[in-house]
């Protein structure tokens, strides 16, 4: 298990801007899983939906 987590760490580089999220916030963001933020409590955020939105659609769902 320990060698997966490794591993995933050295191959998977983090989303853009996730160095800073879990500098903010670093006893409540514990990693990232591909296209999410996981949250110390288990809780998964995708980073980005992968659509182009307007302004207003990016207020109503927002992505990291």
């Amino acid at each position: 298990m320990l060698a997966a987590l490794i591993a995933h760490a050295i191959l998977t580089p983090p989303p853009p801007g996730f160095p800073y999220l879990k500098a903010a916030y670093p006893d409540h963001i514990c990693s990232f899983d591909e296209n999410a933020v996981v949250w110390c409590d288990g809780t998964r955020m995708a980073w980005d939906d992968g659509r182009k939105k307007t302004h207003a659609e990016r207020l109503k769902t927002p992505d990291f």
